[in-house]
């Protein structure tokens, strides 16, 4: 059975294919860091700092697949929660080709920055070297400016 993965954006509404073993890997892990993330707790343990920790979260992931006869190529879709640009649209705080996080003139905004790369380098002990998200946006800048 084939598989045609394909990835779909609101604004200009076009699907853009990719390799379905590397989406599948992709939302598969994407599933698994959401459910072993425990920076806060790994924080806890050795007790509270003495400022507020960011209350942050993933976006929605699923993959769907379309019905299909035997000959036909089966087709999924990962589907991912839209953010909007009505919610401050994406901020990027981390790339994924360095471990130092984006400077920012912004104190909050570098806050949460230095928080994110704390926790790439929280994940990737807690998960025994194996894995850490890489590449993180915030979703919801004006929740943290109000906050931090």
């Amino acid at each position: 059975m084939l598989w045609h993965l394909q990835c779909f954006y609101e604004e200009n509404t076009k699907r853009i294919p990719f390799g379905g073993k590397k989406q599948m890997l992709m939302l598969a892990l994407g599933l698994w860091v959401e459910v072993k993330l425990k920076e806060k707790e790994w924080i806890s343990a050795y007790g509270m700092p003495p400022f507020e920790l960011p209350d942050l979260r993933f976006v929605e992931a699923a993959l769907a697949v379309k019905s299909c006869t035997s000959e036909e190529p089966m087709e999924a879709y990962m589907l991912e929660e839209v953010i909007s640009v009505n919610n401050g649209g994406f901020h990027k705080y981390l790339n994924n080709n360095s471990v130092i996080p984006h400077q920012f003139n912004d104190p909050v905004d570098m806050a949460l920055a230095n928080y994110l790369a704390y926790t790439q380098h929280a994940q990737y002990w807690l998960m025994g070297k194996m894995a850490f998200v890489t590449d993180y946006q915030d979703i919801c800048r004006g929740k943290y400016h109000s906050r931090l």
